[in-house]
C-alpha cells in the first residue's frame, strides 16, 4: 500500500517517528509522500525523509497557513527544491470554507507553486474546498498543465472528469467509508484504475470505524478496503494498483534530484 498523503510532521506522530513508521510498515504501507504546510514544515519533510527514505517528501505551502507571509516566498521555497528529494509540490490550493477574505493572497500562493511545479516538472498535491474550478484556472494561468493530484477528492463526476483531463490523479481518503459518501464511491467505480491513488491525510479525516479520534498512518487498510469496494475488486488488487499508480506519480524510492536549474523550464515528469 502506498499512501500518497500523510502528515508525518505532524505533532501527533513526529515526536516519536520512529514507532510511528514501525507501526506504519507492519500494517503493509510500503510508501508515503509527506506534503507540507509552510517553509519549515517544507524542511522537516525532507529531513524526514532522510531518516526513513520510504516516507518522500514535497515542499508548499497550504491555503490556510499563510498568515506570516504578505507575498509569496518563491525564492526560498526554490531554493529548497533546488536542493533536492522533494517529489511533489504542496499541499496547495484554495480554501474557502471560512470565506474569501484571504482569496487574493491564497490565489497568488497558488500561481506561484503552479509555476515552480511546471519549472521543476513536479506533480502538485492540490488541498480544494469551495474553490475546485478556481483553483484549476489559476493553475491553467501559472502554466501548469499536469501532473497533479486532487487530495482526498470528494467531488462530482463533473469535477473528477475534468481534473483527469487536466492531468491530475483522484486520491480518494477515509470519507468513502461513510455511508452517506455513496455518489463518491460511484466516482471511484466509474475512474480509470490508473488514474486512482488512496491516502490517510493522517492525522486528519478518520475512517468510520475511528470517527472522532486522531487518524492514524497505519488506518491506510480501512480505507483501502472501502476502496476496493468500489471499484468492484478485492483490497489486495486496490493496494497493488494505487501503489502502481503512486510509484510511477512520484518515482519510487529511487534517488531523487532535481534537473539542472537552467534545463526546468520546460522539464516535463516521465510519466506523462
Amino acid at each position: 500500500m502506498f499512501d500518497s498523503h500523510v502528515h508525518f510532521d505532524a505533532e501527533p506522530f513526529f515526536a516519536d517517528l520512529g514507532e510511528v513508521a514501525a507501526r506504519t510498515r507492519a500494517a503493509g504501507v510500503t510508501g508515503a509522500v509527506n506534503p507540507a504546510i509552510d517553509l519549515a514544515s517544507s524542511a522537516r519533510t525532507k529531513a524526514i525523509h532522510e531518516a526513513q527514505p520510504w516516507i518522500l517528501p514535497a515542499a508548499g505551502f497550504h491555503p490556510l497557513y499563510l498568515d506570516p507571509w504578505e507575498e509569496p516566498p518563491e525564492a526560498e521555497l526554490d531554493a529548497l527544491l533546488r536542493a533536492g528529494a522533494y517529489v511533489a509540490i504542496g499541499e496547495a490550493g484554495l480554501d474557502f470554507w471560512h470565506g474569501r477574505d484571504d482569496e487574493a493572497r491564497q490565489r497568488a500562493f497558488l500561481e506561484a507553486q503552479g509555476r515552480l511545479a511546471r519549472r521543476y516538472g513536479l506533480p502538485v498535491l492540490l488541498h480544494v474546498r469551495k474553490g475546485f474550478y478556481e483553483a484549476l484556472a489559476v493553475l491553467r494561468q501559472a502554466g501548469f498543465t499536469g501532473p497533479g493530484v486532487c487530495h482526498a477528492f470528494s467531488g462530482t463526476r463533473d469535477m473528477a472528469r475534468l481534473a483527469l483531463d487536466r492531468g491530475f490523479h483522484l486520491s480518494a481518503c477515509a470519507t468513502i467509508t461513510y455511508p452517506e459518501r455513496s455518489r463518491l464511491r460511484e466516482v471511484f467505480r466509474w475512474a480509470p484504475r490508473d488514474r486512482i491513488l488512496v491516502e490517510t491525510d493522517a492525522p486528519d479525516i478518520p475512517p468510520l470505524a475511528r470517527r472522532g479520534q486522531v487518524h492514524r498512518p497505519w488506518d491506510l487498510p480501512l480505507t483501502v478496503a472501502a476502496l476496493a469496494e468500489a471499484m468492484g475488486v478485492t483490497p489486495g488488487e486496490a493496494a497493488e494498483v494505487t501503489e502502481e499508480n503512486a510509484r510511477r506519480l512520484f518515482g519510487g524510492e529511487r534517488k531523487l534530484e532535481p534537473p539542472r536549474h537552467e534545463d526546468t523550464k520546460n522539464a516535463r515528469p516521465a510519466c506523462l
